[in-house]
């Protein structure tokens, strides 16, 4: 009788133990899911634009829109860093400071940075260098900072912006 008590015993702490284990392990998963979509999560898009009118001497304004946004729910604060342009023209070179307080997930920046005007040619050409560097520094979950850098490079076949491989 003894034995039985005992064995309904174990059975019942090793059955306890399995369901315990089981809810730990869902709830781990549970909080790592809710701690990813609490982190910041900071991404970008380069647009390159030909705007304005043609003019006389058969040129266009070119620009290039560089939009940052964070995926994250939780506010990216405290950005800064560096927007860097390189060109095979190098009257175009030039980098801007980049920074905020705060980038939430609802409110973008957007900077647009003015190449002037070309001719349409230009750009159509395959030795036509383009390329902006981003590098940007922000505090994340628990205040830890954080690092973000991207490259981008202009394609003249498809006249687009193409983020590099990272």
């Amino acid at each position: 009788m003894n034995g039985v008590i005992a064995f309904i015993t174990l059975v019942g702490v090793v059955v306890v133990y399995l369901v315990g284990r089981k809810q730990g392990r869902d709830s781990e998963r549970a909080y790592q899911l809710s701690l990813n979509q609490a982190t910041p999560r900071i991404g970008t898009r380069m647009d390159f634009f030909e705007t304005g009118q043609l003019t006389i001497a058969h040129q266009f304004r070119y620009s290039i829109q560089t939009t940052i946004y964070n995926d994250g729910g939780l506010v990216a604060s405290k950005l800064e860093g560096n927007w860097k342009l390189s060109s095979s023209y190098s009257f175009l070179d030039t980098s801007e400071a980049v920074r905020a307080d705060s980038l939430p997930s609802f409110l973008p920046i957007k900077m647009n940075h003015d190449l002037g005007y070309h001719r349409h040619d230009v750009w159509s050409k395959p030795e036509v260098v383009l390329q902006v560097n981003l590098d940007l520094v922000y505090l994340g979950f628990g205040n830890r900072e954080e690092k973000y850098q991207t490259t981008y490079k202009y394609d003249p076949k498809s006249k687009k912006m193409i983020q590099s491989a990272q």
